[in-house]
């Protein structure tokens, strides 16, 4: 079975197994079940992650981390400081189930935010660079770090990344 999308290697094995079932006598279908050859097996993100940044005059949810996203994952993205002398930034990190890059504020859950102090005024449109990681265990961890190397801001957050018992958040192949 070769799925990139959870639900349809889950759809995928649910009919190979019921094709089984219904044909016991078949002994290349029972084979398969009996001695898989598992190539690769890999644990998903069941949410996106992001944070709000503004797109022009919008404030939206920037996702770094797509769902479905195998584990564990790091996304490094620069982002701008959007007001002159500016001495900090709100990290404000998002959850949500959409797979595009970029959603409206209402189609996410706000899950926590880091503040980045910065030494000295930043100019308009100093470069800040975000780093998300989000671990098998479904801990997010956001960094922060102003361009220059001069201060960073770091936090932890537990997150509902991984599928739920009955959500099968693991992708097979099969051969």
């Amino acid at each position: 079975i070769i799925a990139k999308d959870v639900d349809q290697a889950v759809a995928q094995g649910a009919a190979i197994y019921a094709r089984m079932l219904q044909d016991e006598e078949q002994p290349s279908i029972r084979r398969c079940f009996e001695n898989p050859e598992i190539k690769k097996l890999n644990r998903v993100t069941g949410r996106s992650y992001g944070i709000a940044a503004f797109a022009g005059k919008e404030r939206k949810v920037s996702n770094m981390i797509l769902r479905n996203a195998a584990l564990p994952q790091e996304t490094e993205k620069i982002y701008y400081t959007k007001y002159e002398n500016q001495r900090s930034v709100s990290i404000h990190v998002y959850e949500n189930i959409q797979d595009r890059s970029h959603i409206g504020l209402s189609e996410a859950a706000h899950i926590g935010m880091c503040q980045l102090q910065i030494k000295g005024d930043l100019p308009i449109g100093s470069p800040i660079t975000i780093i998300l990681s989000l671990d098998e265990k479904g801990t997010l961890h956001v960094k922060g770090r102003e361009e220059s190397g001069l201060t960073e801001a770091e936090t932890y957050m537990d997150t509902q990344a991984l599928w739920g018992q009955g959500d099968f958040a693991e992708h097979a192949v099969i051969s």
